[in-house]
């Protein structure tokens, strides 16, 4: 016997059937991405008379990536802190952050700012169609800052809560990462800290954030980074908002900058803080260290090609992402005038050999370690005991300290 059915999907004759293999109607062709060689990929570089730079990388897609990098030096400490939170405040031509974001909105906008060790990032990511109002606002949210005496208070107050949660948070990552760095450059140059230090909270005022941004906020320490835009468009936007416009700040020729190189000095750096709340009992990890290190070991040779091609496979996974392409442009222009495409970063990591590896780490173990000790230290080993131990083919210290209880 057999059975034989259908089921007919669509009885009424109000909807024209359209087959697969027809465009469907009122629907706009679609554009389909293609790679002609690596000059997709190639980042175009042009430098302003000013000194500004402007970069941009091609990349499939409507929305562009625009933003700037600056290098930072020593001035007060904290200041780039307070300036990241004011960043897209209130400024010449916008009365305020929501007047910033509601003309963003209208190209599907958004807009952030970050600040590291050595740069600082205002970033928009907005509809390719919207890039002259993109470049006029980042030109005038950076140039132009109204920086009232409002928007300073409401900054100290945000930048004091977020230095008490730092304080209070069970996490000391953050904490022991300012410390090392302090260790490792003795305070200077990178080694700087991050945040704003308490005690200068009450000096931040408007005087002081004219003379940094006077002396550090000038064009041939700028880059202009764009990402999925067309690069003479960027550059004819640069000469029309950036090109011989005045900063609200500028009233006398900028000092002389540090220029100091970091130079990794290595040291220690101790901070006495109850952590009980965070240390609740004895821990095995590192007993399940050793047994996962004996158990895992293999050939050097397998780790490291497998290194390599996790390091391969991580890197070009974040470049699939727009903001990271953009950070990755300004960064490297900023630093070197160009950018090394991810084929060539690839091929460098490819040529990495054993002996690259060991002597690398043999140099490393030669200077002297960076130190940072957070908690309880009462059986903390000393400076030098650490160092022994690092220089020692064993890797022991000279005497049992009982770093776990």
């Amino acid at each position: 016997f057999g059975l034989a059915a259908y089921r007919k999907y669509s009885s009424g004759g109000g909807c024209p059937s359209v087959p697969l293999t027809s465009p469907l109607p009122g629907v706009p062709k679609p554009v389909f991405a293609t790679v002609d060689g690596q000059e997709k990929f190639e980042t175009k570089v042009t430098t302003l008379e000013n000194g500004l730079r402007i970069a941009s990388q091609n990349k499939f897609g409507q929305f562009c990536t625009v933003g700037r990098s600056r290098h930072e030096a020593k001035y007060l400490s904290g200041i780039s802190h307070f300036l990241e939170k004011l960043a897209f405040s209130s400024t010449a031509q916008f009365g305020s952050k929501d007047e910033i974001l509601l003309t963003l909105e209208k190209h599907g906008g958004i807009c952030d700012c970050q600040a590291s060790r050595d740069t600082t990032m205002y970033a928009v990511s907005a509809d390719a169609k919207g890039l002259d109002t993109v470049v006029n606002l980042l030109a005038d949210v950076v140039l132009q800052p109204r920086l009232s005496d409002e928007e300073i208070e409401m900054t100290r107050m945000a930048v004091q809560f977020e230095l008490e949660d730092l304080n209070m948070r069970p996490d000391p990552e953050p904490l022991l990462t300012e410390m090392i760095h302090a260790a490792a450059y003795r305070e200077n140059t990178v080694g700087l800290n991050r945040f704003c230090p308490v005690e200068n909270l009450e000096k931040m005022d408007r005087k002081v954030l004219h003379s940094y941004l006077q002396n550090y906020y000038t064009p041939d320490r700028m880059v202009l980074a764009g990402v999925g835009i067309e690069h003479e468009q960027l550059v004819e936007c640069a000469r029309k908002y950036l090109l011989g416009v005045d900063p609200v700040w500028r009233s006398e020729k900028p000092k002389q900058v540090d220029k100091s190189v970091a130079q990794y000095t290595g040291g220690i750096i101790k901070l006495e803080k109850d952590m009980s709340d965070v240390s609740l009992g004895p821990t095995p990890i590192p007993e399940l260290t050793h047994i996962m290190i004996g158990l895992e070991s293999c050939s050097f040779l397998v780790e490291l090609e497998r290194a390599k091609t996790q390091l391969k496979s991580m890197l070009m996974m974040n470049l699939e992402s727009r903001p990271v392409i953009f950070e990755d442009v300004g960064r490297q222009v900023l630093a070197t005038n160009t950018r090394k495409l991810p084929h060539e970063l690839c091929s460098l990591i490819g040529n990495v050999k054993p002996n690259d590896i060991k002597r690398v780490v043999a140099k490393m173990l030669r200077n002297k370690p960076a130190v940072a000790a957070l908690g309880d230290l009462t059986e903390l080993p000393t400076y030098e005991h650490i160092q022994a131990a690092l220089s020692s083919k064993d890797g022991r210290l000279p005497r049992m300290y009982r770093l776990f209880r």
